[in-house]
């Protein structure tokens, strides 16, 4: 069984092999086994192109600014 799931970004996919997903023999961009394919629309052309897995970013790892004080404002 394979399900075929819109992402976030508009004009990609992610292809999930669900049963037998071993066995299927799909690889990733770097040609190791996957369970899960991410695709996008070929430009041009009637046809699916694969793509490497999206980066994402934790925004709770992002650096937090400093909340502004009166002390702080007469620093400034």
């Amino acid at each position: 069984m394979c399900v075929l799931q819109s992402t976030k970004d508009e004009g990609r996919f992610a292809l999930r092999l669900a049963k037998r997903a071993n066995r299927s023999g799909a690889t990733d961009i770097d040609g190791g086994r996957t369970s899960l394919v991410h695709l996008k629309h070929a430009e041009g052309s009637i046809l699916w192109e694969q793509t490497a897995a999206p980066i994402v970013i934790d925004p709770a790892s992002k650096e937090k600014k400093p909340k502004k004080t009166v002390e702080n404002l007469d620093q400034l």
